[in-house]
């Protein structure tokens, strides 16, 4: 019988299948009420600071954002990095999801910048 962190990230990793499961299906408000309890209990087990918590936090915002929902998707976004500012540190590393969301956000086809991607180069000093 496993522990109960072990549980909760199994249960993590089941909601966040059936968020992706309903978001193939096109029920995107049943899809990020999956993500979202998925990311409750990330959290719980592996802490605020977790790359993984990391990852699943943009996936979500970036899905929030192509839903329209920019704001959403900016706070997202805005609670993760000031998460990472309080610690001492932003995550993820450089090399890899920082570069993802660069990308995807700022390097747009036709230099056409997201919604979202406006809304965070706005909090830039």
């Amino acid at each position: 019988e496993g522990s109960i962190p072990e549980n909760e990230l199994e249960l993590a990793n089941a909601l966040l299948e059936l968020g992706e499961m309903y978001e193939s299906l096109g029920q995107f408000d049943i899809a990020i009420e999956h993500r979202e309890n998925s990311l409750v209990h990330l959290r719980n087990v592996l802490g605020d600071r977790h790359h993984l918590v990391a990852v699943r936090l943009n996936q979500l915002a970036v899905m929030l954002d192509k839903l329209g929902r920019h704001e959403d998707a900016v706070q997202i976004v805005k609670q993760r990095l000031d998460t990472g500012t309080k610690h001492g540190n932003i995550l993820p590393p450089p090399d890899s999801l920082t570069d993802a969301l660069t990308e995807y956000f700022f390097e747009a086809p036709s230099n056409i910048m997201s919604p979202m991607a406006r809304g965070l180069s706005l909090m830039s000093p």
